[in-house]
């Protein structure tokens, strides 16, 4: 059991001696993951767009007889 513990206890002891690092390290993260969300978002709308620009056109083919 102690090694289900030992990071458990390491972690937040380090948490509790660098509070600086620790909230750094988290907003830091938080800011990658709303940067990925936003990159996943717009990803979305632009496919969303183009898929209903190109459901709009109707193409039609013409063949010349010579």
């Amino acid at each position: 059991m102690s090694k289900f513990w030992y990071p458990i206890r390491i972690f937040a002891a380090n948490v509790f001696r660098r509070p600086l690092a620790t909230l750094s390290a988290v907003l830091s993260l938080l800011l990658l993951f709303l940067l990925l969300e936003l990159t996943w978002m717009a990803l979305l709308t632009a496919d969303g767009y183009f898929h209903g620009l190109m459901d709009t056109v109707d193409m039609e083919v013409f063949f010349d007889e010579s």
